[in-house]
């Protein structure tokens, strides 16, 4: 191995002790198993059973009205292939709300104790430029899907949205600090007496307090006071989130040089 290289990493790690790695989603156990199952493959679940892949089955029994005498073997392996050819289960449930529309009811009972629907559920599939009506059976049969997949479609096609999404996983966390709190805390370094270093001052933009007993806790201490001032409020920010953030976001230092002049500033003083 390169020494200059292996070097070259280590300083690099050094100088950078708290950046955080980047989240790798797509290499997460859970997330592989999502996409194997919303393509129909074969995978573990959670329990670690083994479940075997989505095999096409010619649909040849469904309802009194015989939806599948509509559609031979050829369409039904089209549609088939042509839903687990995406791995995105929302292009998949909005696929499904295509094939879904509301109508009224055409009779209703007339028993009271009977809650009688407002409108019921037609499905039908697209087959040549023409809508074929289908029953839901039939439906779930050919793409394999379960009932209760089918009632989450429904609820979207309820709502009135033109694209199925998913809010599971995806609410903000209620724990993560705003981004107001963040500008304050630049907003209150930048308050603090600082100057620019002068030796070798071209090299790096990095700011040093003028104070020499400053440290990160006496900082994160006045920031709560500058804080409370201003808002009116005591900020929730812990001195462990608040060392992290200014080792990785801040262009100060607490620590100041020793020796802070060149040789041309010592012969200007000496004349």
């Amino acid at each position: 191995m390169d020494v200059s290289t292996s070097t070259t990493s280590t300083s690099m790690a050094s100088d950078n002790p708290g950046l955080k790695r980047k989240l790798k989603n797509g290499k997460w156990a859970r997330n592989k198993r999502k996409d194997k199952r919303n393509s129909g493959k074969a995978y573990k679940n959670i329990a670690g059973n083994y479940v075997s892949r989505k095999q096409f089955r010619k649909i040849e029994h469904c309802c009194r009205a015989q939806c599948f005498s509509n559609f031979n073997r050829d369409p039904q392996k089209e549609f088939f292939r042509n839903f687990y050819v995406s791995q995105d289960k929302e292009k998949q449930d909005t696929y499904l709300m295509s094939c879904a529309h509301r109508e009224g009811v055409k009779r209703h009972k007339l028993a009271p104790v009977t809650k009688n629907r407002e409108f019921s559920w037609k499905y039908s599939l697209k087959l040549h430029g023409k809508d074929i009506s289908v029953c839901k059976e039939f439906l779930i049969s050919l793409y394999q899907i379960s009932d209760g997949r089918m009632k989450t479609v429904l609820r979207f096609c309820k709502q009135g949205v033109s694209q199925a999404t998913e809010n599971r996983g995806k609410q903000p966390n209620p724990k993560k600090i705003p981004d107001e709190v963040w500008a304050l805390v630049k907003e209150h370094w930048f308050l603090i007496p600082h100057k620019k270093s002068h030796y070798g001052g071209k090299k790096t933009e990095r700011k040093f307090f003028t104070n020499p007993n400053i440290t990160v806790k006496v900082l994160h201490s006045s920031f709560l006071s500058y804080y409370q001032e201003k808002i009116g409020k005591s900020a929730t920010l812990k001195y462990k989130a608040y060392h992290k953030y200014f080792r990785k976001n801040s262009d100060y230092s607490v620590r100041a040089r020793k020796t802070d002049v060149c040789d041309f500033c010592t012969e200007c003083n000496i004349k």
